[in-house]
């Protein structure tokens, strides 16, 4: 039995056999096509979205680095 429902389903006879009990439905009135929409909005985080990250600017840095402990030989 599941070898019969495998082969029709692989060529197309359930596909079928739906579209024309569908198109039957729809022309005796008897499906109502609903269409639902949903307003919810969801935001990404800024890193999703392709930002940047922030860092500091090159005019906050020092322009000489401090000088580190010295080494006597």
């Amino acid at each position: 039995m599941y070898g019969l429902f495998r082969r029709c389903q692989r060529d197309g006879t359930w596909h079928r056999i739906f579209t024309a009990l569908q198109a039957w439905a729809d022309a005796k009135e008897l499906i109502t096509w609903d269409l639902n929409a949903d307003s919810a909005i969801v935001r990404a985080h800024q890193h999703t979205a392709g930002a940047r990250e922030k860092r500091s600017s090159n005019r906050n840095r020092l322009a000489v680095s401090p000088a580190g402990r010295t080494t006597t030989g």
